[in-house]
């Protein structure tokens, strides 16, 4: 698929720095195709601050569209989440003890399928173990309830449903006759999308699950979506329980396909958090899907709060040769703001170079030609700092330069 370059429209304001990013609309099914346009504006920080971006997919030619505030749609509430029996503070009772043995902590296990649980229990054979699969922010997915074995082992089957993807919890807990705990065990599993059996989808790339973000820096947001509700996705942060929205970012897309998006953190969020990306409403499950990463917010004086993200062009995107190349991403705590951006050819030699600028959230951006002479594979490299000193980071992106 032949990349058209985004234009980038960047008002600078004093107070408010308003975002829009791109999305790239592509046939279901098909592969991580480059976005046509963007035009991220940055906004200041705050929950609930929205944005729209327009993505096109193909050769189709891309409007000079000039950004404007798209209106945040009154978020449906969640349903209330049904009390998650391995969240409850367990009572130990002497000689009881409950362990799950598969799946293995982190294993994937694909929504739309039944997932068979194991383990063992130090427990009379007859006594029963509750098994619960739960959402990062206690909503119960799916339970089921299992009974001991002659020789401590217990299994049962749990019927995962679609809406919810990334990382959940799977509890088994014993209970006494008063629905008290007296042992329980609980791991994390990561649900995955099968983007080739589901007739409607929502994955996340970026950010991955136990990654980093930066308090007030832009966290970037990437995946694939088909048949988005009303085409709009949202991504935010949420506190650490994954229950309270603490800051949102809404895109208008033009279909399925690979998209796009960041959201600033917010600057007096440290610690654990939940990122979170999704489309429609718990009360229209059919048109509801969400994805859950849990990730580690650090404070933006710490040392360790120094990365980079190239956002455009993805990797192992095709460009178009004799035009111009929008590349951007994000920067956390860039040296002097400095991001170096080049166009590296398979044998080392650099096709184009140029310096970007980020700004205070961490946004910054940079044209670099494509020479009409070069083709075939080649990267982006974009570094901050210098490799032999602190505060240096470097990202690459994978490309094909086309014919």
């Amino acid at each position: 698929m032949r990349y058209n370059p985004p234009r980038i429209m960047m008002p600078v304001r004093t107070s408010v720095c308003l975002f829009l990013t791109l999305v790239l609309s592509v046939a279901c099914g098909g592969s991580r195709d480059l976005p046509t346009r963007v035009s991220p504006a940055l906004q200041s920080q705050g929950a609930n601050s929205t944005s729209e971006a327009i993505s096109a997919g193909g050769a189709a030619a891309v409007p000079s569209l000039t950004p404007s505030p798209m209106p945040s749609p009154t978020p449906s509430p969640l349903p209330s989440a049904t009390p998650v029996v391995a969240f409850r503070p367990p009572t130990p009772e002497a000689n009881v003890v409950v362990n799950l043995t598969s799946p293995a902590p982190g294993e994937p296990v694909p929504t739309d399928a039944p997932l068979t649980v194991g383990g063992l229990a130090r427990l009379d054979a007859g006594r029963l173990v509750s098994v619960t699969l739960s959402s990062l922010g206690g909503l119960v997915l799916a339970e089921s309830v299992a009974e001991i074995e002659s020789l401590g082992a217990f299994q049962t089957q749990l019927a995962v449903p679609v809406n919810i993807a990334g990382t959940v919890n799977l509890n088994a807990a014993v209970l006494d006759e008063t629905g008290r705990i007296i042992a329980d065990d609980t791991h994390p599993l990561n649900l995955t999308v099968d983007v080739e059996g589901e007739e409607r989808y929502l994955t996340l790339y970026h950010p991955i699950a136990g990654g980093q973000a930066v308090s007030g820096y832009h966290l970037f947001f990437d995946g694939r979506t088909l048949f988005p509700e009303n085409n709009l996705i949202r991504v935010a942060i949420r506190d650490a329980a994954c229950q309270e929205e603490l800051a949102r970012q809404s895109y208008r897309l033009r279909g399925s396909g690979y998209w796009q998006g960041f959201v600033v953190v917010p600057r007096d969020l440290v610690g654990a958090a939940c990122a979170v990306a999704s489309f429609g409403a718990p009360n229209q499950p059919q048109y509801w899907r969400e994805f859950h990463v849990p990730i580690d917010v650090l404070p933006r004086d710490d040392e360790q709060a120094v990365a980079l993200k190239i956002g455009n062009p993805p990797a192992e995107a095709e460009v178009s040769r004799g035009q111009t190349l929008m590349v951007y991403g994000t920067a956390w705590n860039a040296p002097r703001n400095i991001v170096n951006v080049s166009i590296l050819l398979e044998n080392g030699r650099v096709l184009n170079e140029g310096i970007a600028v980020a700004d205070g959230f961490g946004y910054w951006e940079e044209s670099l030609f494509v020479s009409a002479s070069a083709q075939g594979p080649a990267e982006v490299l974009a570094t901050i700092g210098i490799e032999t000193e602190d505060h240096y980071a470097i990202d690459r992106a994978p490309i094909e330069i086309g014919p």
